[in-house]
């Protein structure tokens, strides 16, 4: 699989082992480009990121902290991903196909939505931080090691819904893009439009009818989620103020409370407390 990728963390998607694996990984920042999953299955929980997700039918889905995003095999996707943490669930093709039941075997195409709904999310969470540790080690006998990957691609399946096709929209691929370019300017919403050669109205409904959102929530979101990434960074001499400056919050109170309402912390804890997570070891780059 590849991931081209420009201005944004160096940061493998090749997982480590065949059929079955988990990885959790510490984003620095937000990457962005084409990606093709391969032969690969790749359920992705956004641990503590956000971002949008368009596949090549045109399907847009939006990334929030908390989210599962499903990855098909040899489809391509445009990822614009920005936070700080995503595990990522790994399952081969050929695994798959063979633990596809009788009665569905209309599932054979491996073309899944890549949003799934309220219940499964849940489900998939679930079977990614329980499947991290239940997976067999290097020295399990084959047999024993098939099975117990042939139970974790059935229990994923049970959890997958069938893709329904959708019109190509390539303008939102290019808006967010353009969006990711210009964060850290004073660009805005009307500039934003008018690079994209559209009027405003257009914008807005593009956002709208993809994501059901605005295009000025979008940006504030990649902003937050920019200026979150820097503070977990928290390279010496860093400030709040120089953050919120920086991803164009002019007033540091006002960053403040939406950074709070968004996070649950002030900017401040999350710039005393970065690295944390890394320090425990809880996941790796």
């Amino acid at each position: 699989m590849t991931l081209s990728m420009r201005n944004v963390s160096k940061m493998s998607l090749q997982p480590r082992v065949s059929h079955v694996t988990v990885q959790h990984i510490l984003l620095s920042g937000a990457w962005q480009g084409d990606y093709s999953s391969g032969t690969n299955l790749v359920v992705a929980w956004a641990r503590d990121c956000d971002g949008v997700v368009v596949d090549d039918s045109g399907v847009a889905t939006l990334v929030n902290s908390g989210s599962i995003v499903v990855l098909s095999p040899a489809r391509r996707f445009f990822l614009s991903i920005y936070g700080h943490k995503i595990s990522l669930l790994y399952l081969d093709s050929e695994l798959l196909r063979a633990s596809i039941e009788p009665q569905d075997d209309r599932m054979r195409d491996l073309l899944f939505a890549t949003e799934p709904g309220t219940t499964a999310t849940e489900a998939l969470r679930g079977i990614i931080s329980s499947a991290g540790s239940s997976l067999p080690g290097r020295f399990t006998p084959v047999d024993e090691m098939y099975a117990q990957h042939t139970q974790i691609a059935r229990t994923v399946l049970r959890e997958l819904s069938i893709a329904r096709p959708r019109r190509v929209n390539a303008q939102l691929q290019r808006a967010v893009a353009v969006m990711y370019e210009v964060a850290r300017t004073p660009a805005t919403v009307q500039q934003i439009a008018a690079q994209l050669h559209m009027s405003v109205r257009s914008l807005q409904l593009i956002f709208q009818e993809s994501l059901d959102t605005t295009p000025g929530r979008f940006l504030r979101e990649m902003r937050l989620e920019c200026a979150r990434s820097e503070l977990l960074r928290a390279s010496a001499g860093l400030t709040v103020a120089d953050t919120a400056r920086a991803w164009q919050f002019g007033n540091p109170g006002r960053f403040s409370a939406v950074y709070r309402e968004k996070f649950g912390e002030l900017p401040s804890e999350t710039l005393a407390g970065g690295g944390a997570a890394e320090q425990r070891g809880e996941f790796t780059a």
